[in-house]
């Protein structure tokens, strides 16, 4: 992947927010915090959850138990940088509209304490069946892709009226997070996979949970040393992935059924953008890395 000479930064202090600290990209964050030397990344995280036992107890930083939709956040508040992680996923029983109202408490909260940046985690979903550049105009094709978009528009607007003292803004929109997904994810050990109705393998843009944290805290610690970011941003590894390949070096049965409709055979987020902040989304991007990482990060099902 050719791009321009990466963006130079240095690492500062940074307090970050994490709303949604019990979710799996949660546990994956404070898992990645604790195999990492503080030194080597001086950050101070609080942890947010609803549930009166955080199942980040371990992480380095506080807990903060807070009802962000139903609660006023703490006065005393305050932080560098929000890093909203809190979500409704498809097939919850909770409704997809409560991520617009997530991601507005999150902006909320943003504001209120002093942060200098909120990001928000949106999905491939919102592209539909593509083209996969953050600069194309989003079509989803599913309920979860519309929600997410609809979560997408009322943020941006947000910002575009938001007072000066406002924070900034990135949503990232992610592709498959290995073992928060619907292959690897929770489910049963013999997959039924679509394929193409000419039987071609579905392929998608994958990122294991490390490097996806290591992305996430990258970018915390960008926007609060003042480096620019855009507001909307891919985030994955490159190239795609075959699911075919990924359940092959997992050694799990599966099925491939052909289909006809709308869902695209491959779904290829592009990364130049993240290539240019010098997060390397072509290194380590291929199937057995993205299995190590899963099996390292700890998230997922039992692999042995």
């Amino acid at each position: 992947m050719q791009v321009d000479q990466p963006i130079q930064w240095r690492r500062h202090r940074t307090q970050i927010l994490v709303l949604g600290a019990s979710g799996r990209l949660g546990r994956a964050l404070g898992h990645r915090i604790c195999c990492e030397k503080r030194a080597a990344r001086p950050v101070e995280v609080i942890w947010q959850t609803r549930q009166t036992r955080c199942t980040n107890a371990r992480a380095p930083g506080t807990s903060l138990i807070w009802d962000i939709l139903n609660e006023d956040s703490p006065v005393d508040l305050r932080v560098d940088i929000v890093l909203c992680l809190a979500g409704v996923v498809p097939h919850s029983a909770a409704n997809l509209a409560l991520n617009s109202d997530l991601a507005q408490s999150a902006l909320d909260v943003g504001h209120r304490s002093g942060a200098n940046h909120v990001f928000l985690i949106s999905s491939a979903a919102v592209y539909g069946t593509g083209p996969f550049g953050e600069d194309t105009d989003p079509q989803p094709i599913s309920p979860y892709g519309r929600a997410k978009l609809q979560m997408e528009q009322m943020a941006l607007s947000w910002r575009a009226t938001a007072p000066l003292d406002a924070p900034g803004l990135t949503i990232l929109r992610i592709g498959n997070v290995a073992g928060a997904d619907s292959v690897l994810g929770p489910g049963p050990r013999h997959v039924a996979l679509d394929a193409g109705p000419n039987g071609e393998s579905m392929r998608r843009s994958f990122i294991g949970p490390n490097r996806l944290s290591d992305m996430l805290l990258d970018l915390c610690q960008m926007a609060a040393s003042g480096v620019m970011l855009p507001q909307v941003l891919n985030v994955a590894l490159s190239p795609s992935v075959s699911l075919k390949e990924i359940l092959q070096k997992v050694g799990w049965q599966f099925s491939e059924i052909p289909k006809a409709g709308l869902k695209p055979i491959e779904v290829e987020l592009q990364t130049q953008n993240l290539a240019r902040l010098g997060l390397c989304p072509d290194r380590n991007a291929q199937a057995a890395d993205i299995l190590d990482d899963l099996i390292s990060a700890r998230i997922g099902r039992d692999f042995s």
